[in-house]
């Protein structure tokens, strides 16, 4: 009997925590976090740990409010992974940030991607077929790839799918995390539970 050569792997979407508007920035891309963006993304770090879903790879932003959440949270959920830096996160497209998942995949069985609106939500929804998602300051969402790497889905769509991860993928979208604002109270009676 031929053995079937399945395997999963995990995208998590992390749209930065909250920037600070009122801030002395020379450009968008300087701009920092907030006060309330500083505590959302410990809580954010705590949450991840406290889940068991922290990435084996995250590759962040290079604007600084990104490389801030991502200072933050891993520093307060105690993170342990591998960390790579990139300008395509800002500058670049779906597509080309698709590539960069790509690229980093064969190595990594769950990849966390840090950046902005609207190409995190415009990810998010290729991924998983279209319809209207909204991803609020430091939420996450994670999307599963279901592969078999000896099935090939001629009629999957979108396309891009199905080699992203090396096979062919089946996906789920699991949002790990809401708006800050509305579930804050929530969260911080989830971490005193399960507080150490």
């Amino acid at each position: 009997m031929k053995q079937i050569n399945n395997s999963t792997k995990h995208l998590l979407i992390y749209r930065h925590a909250k920037s600070d508007w009122d801030a002395d920035y020379e450009d968008d891309f300087y701009r920092p976090l907030s006060k309330r963006g500083r505590k959302s993304a410990e809580v954010m770090g705590k949450l991840l740990s406290k889940s068991k879903q922290v990435p084996d790879l995250i590759i962040t932003s290079a604007a600084v409010r990104a490389k801030e959440t991502l200072k933050i949270s891993k520093k307060t959920g105690n993170w342990k992974c591998k960390i790579k830096e990139s300008d395509i996160l800002y500058f670049q497209g779906v597509n080309t940030i698709l590539n960069l998942v790509k690229d980093s995949s064969n190595k990594h069985s769950s990849i966390m991607l840090i950046g902005h609106e609207p190409k995190l939500t415009q990810i998010v929804s290729s991924l998983i077929g279209g319809g209207d998602v909204r991803l609020p300051t430091a939420s996450m969402a994670r999307i599963d790839f279901f592969i078999n790497h000896d099935l090939i889905i001629t009629s999957f769509k979108p396309t891009h799918i199905l080699d992203l991860f090396g096979g062919s993928a089946i996906c789920s979208l699991y949002f790990q995390m809401k708006n800050i604002k509305t579930t804050y109270n929530d969260i911080l009676k989830f971490n005193s539970i399960n507080a150490n």
